[in-house]
Formats: C-alpha cells, sequence, structure tokens
C-alpha cells in the first residue's frame, strides 16, 4: 500500500481488513478504531492488527495471517545464510559484516511465540488517553489483543515441530 499511513488509512476506511503496523499507529489505532493486536513483533516494531468483527467472519485466513508471520520469524532466527543476502538486497546495504551484526542484534527480540508483551505499557497507556477516554481506566491487556491464533500454533506442536525441521 505504499506506506504505514496508507495502511493505517485503509484500515480506517474499512478498505483493508488487517495490515501490519508500527506500534505507534497500532496503539493509535486501537483508541480510534477499536483494533486489536493479533501479534506483536519485538518491542517498537509494531504488530498485525484488526477488527474483533473480521476474526469472527475470517477466523480460518486470520490464523493463516499469523502463521505466515511465525513462520519468518523461524526462518529469520534460524537462517542466516538465507536472511542476510536478503537483508542486504532490501536495505540495499553492502557492508555484509554490518549486516550479520543488525541480523544477530535483532535475533534475540523476536520470541519463537510471538505473543503481546505491552502488558508493561498498559499504565502509560491509561495515563496518556484517560483524560480523553475515561473507560481507559477500566482496561485489561487481554482487551487489547487476541493470542489464541499464536496459543493455537503452540498449542498443536506447531512452532516446535518448527524449530526442530519436522513442520511439515
Amino acid at each position: 500500500m505504499g506506506s504505514f499511513q496508507a495502511i493505517y488509512a485503509a484500515l480506517g476506511t474499512g478498505k483493508v481488513d488487517a495490515g501490519y503496523l508500527p506500534v505507534d499507529l497500532r496503539f493509535r489505532g486501537q483508541n480510534e478504531f477499536g483494533w486489536n493486536v493479533l501479534l506483536a513483533l519485538p518491542t517498537g516494531l509494531g504488530g498485525i492488527v484488526t477488527t474483533r468483527r473480521f476474526i469472527t467472519a475470517k477466523r480460518g485466513i486470520v490464523a493463516e495471517v499469523v502463521k505466515g508471520f511465525v513462520d519468518p520469524i523461524h526462518l529469520f532466527k534460524t537462517q542466516p545464510d538465507i536472511i542476510v543476502p536478503l537483508l542486504q538486497r532490501f536495505l540495499q546495504f553492502s557492508d555484509r559484516k554490518g549486516l550479520e551484526q543488525l541480523h544477530a542484534f535483532y535475533v534475540p527480540l523476536f520470541r519463537t511465540v510471538p505473543k503481546p508483551t505491552f502488558f508493561s505499557e498498559m499504565q502509560r497507556l491509561k495515563d496518556t488517553f484517560s483524560k480523553q477516554y475515561p473507560a481507559v481506566q477500566k482496561l485489561q491487556p487481554e482487551d487489547l489483543y487476541d493470542s489464541s491464533f499464536v496459543d493455537e500454533l503452540d498449542r498443536s506442536g506447531y512452532i516446535q515441530r518448527l524449530y526442530s525441521g519436522k513442520a511439515n
């Protein structure tokens, strides 16, 4: 869609039902449109957001999208021989050693089971928005995310099989 602002606008008008957004727009969308986080990436990297309505109507599609994030996280964490050249091409960065360092920096930030981790930010979120939206004070982390898709992949053994090389 060209930019995060374009994705945000398309989500806001209903032109698309889900999209990847950085964390700042995810929080803005949570407050403006009631979006829910489906999968959170490492702190500051954002996550997948959509509405509960879309989750209910298209649960199978949402599950495949979440799986479509779990698989590349595995690839990123376990296959630097594939990832570093992709980073080199995507970032147009010729210093391979620098890219290897970048890769090594991010590997521990991507969790094997990528559940939301913004719980420590709940009070700050409440403090920031409670004057304008008093109901924010009653929010619980579970009101802001749906980890059932990642939970199911984990419970089914898919993630364990993925990391053991037996995910087919």
